[in-house]
């Protein structure tokens, strides 16, 4: 690419002449990865860094399988179930760190979370479809094959990787108590 230096532009533009030579600028296309930070495909988590990834493709499915929508009731010992039967259930009683929690929708199991230390959670897929290990501070994932993706933190941008999760920490003062199926 040729492109005229900066000086001489500079000085051009304040009219004291200039030389027309121009600087050569070798191409490094090739050596830069120039694909955009964030995948403007759409699909899961359109628009973020996390559309078009190992992270999206594992996410999507479960994100289709378990969706809580309606009326929330709490029961004892830590279960928060949904009017169209999608289902939470905390192992340990409650939402607690290294407890796992498992999401279900009409009695499917869909996935078990366990939200760790330092923010890393690890998302483990019903049927042993994998497990994604997503570390909330340095903003990278661990997908099911072992590669590594930098989204960032907070989910990446991605509201609906953090409402898929976010179903677990439901304020559960606003459902009614009760006895899930």
């Amino acid at each position: 690419m040729r492109y005229r230096s900066a000086a001489c532009l500079a000085i051009t533009v304040f009219a004291l002449g200039c030389s027309d030579r121009a600087l050569e600028v070798p191409s490094r296309a090739a050596e830069v990865d120039m694909s955009p930070s964030v995948d403007l495909r759409g699909g899961f988590c359109a628009g973020t860094p996390v559309a078009g990834t190992c992270v999206a493709a594992f996410l999507e499915p479960l994100a289709a399988c378990f969706t809580a929508a309606g009326a929330c009731t709490t029961s004892v010992p830590g279960t928060t179930c949904w009017a169209n039967g999608a289902k939470v259930v905390f192992s340990g009683g409650s939402f607690a760190q290294n407890e796992p929690v498992s999401y279900s929708f009409d009695g499917t199991p869909c996935f078990t979370e366990t939200f760790g230390y330092n923010i890393r959670v690890t998302i483990e897929a019903a049927g042993n479809a994998g497990t994604l290990v997503y570390d909330g501070i340095g903003g990278v994932a661990t997908c099911p094959d072992g590669s590594r993706v930098e989204i960032g933190q907070e989910w990446g941008g991605c509201s609906a990787f953090g409402q898929l999760l976010g179903a677990a920490a439901v304020d559960r003062r606003t459902c009614s108590a009760g006895t899930c199926p």
